[in-house]
């Protein structure tokens, strides 16, 4: 998702088949301060454990049921 706008934008302006090495290096050289910030973001919200558990789909993260919400105790 990051990177779409990224390669949206070299294809626009560069003709890959034409374009050299340098020109690609020089285009995401000139972006890199905007991927390290999206990077910081993203280890930002892995190294929050409680950030990380909301997000996963581990089935243990969820809270247990109430005993009383159990389907066993009717």
């Amino acid at each position: 998702p990051e990177w779409s706008r990224h390669v949206t934008i070299a294809h626009q302006t560069k003709d890959l088949h034409t374009a050299d090495y340098t020109q690609l290096y020089d285009f995401l050289k000139y972006n890199q301060k905007e991927v390290d910030e999206l990077k910081a973001e993203r280890l930002a919200k892995i190294q929050d454990p409680l950030a990380l558990m909301t997000n996963s789909n581990n089935p243990y993260a969820s809270p247990a049921p109430h005993q009383d919400q159990s389907p066993f105790n009717q």
